[in-house]
């Protein structure tokens, strides 16, 4: 999963020139699991994995961080 997740990130990442402007973009990841037999909710789950996903954006931003 982490190796799928870090390819993601890197596949995210690039630099580019808008009227000359260089930007550079990437993605911050949040990450929520659940088990088979779990009954959450999917807007429990989609709020978790938002929750992560500004976590990773409060780090430093280009990186995956999990909700468990």
């Amino acid at each position: 999963c982490d190796s799928t997740l870090q390819r993601l990130l890197q596949a995210c990442a690039f630099q580019m020139s808008v009227d000359g402007i260089e930007a550079k973009v990437s993605a911050s990841l949040g990450v929520s699991f659940f088990a088979k037999n779990d009954t959450v909710s999917p807007e429990k789950l989609f709020k978790q994995a938002d929750t992560a996903m500004y976590a990773a954006k409060n780090s430093g931003k280009n990186c995956i961080k999990f909700d468990h």
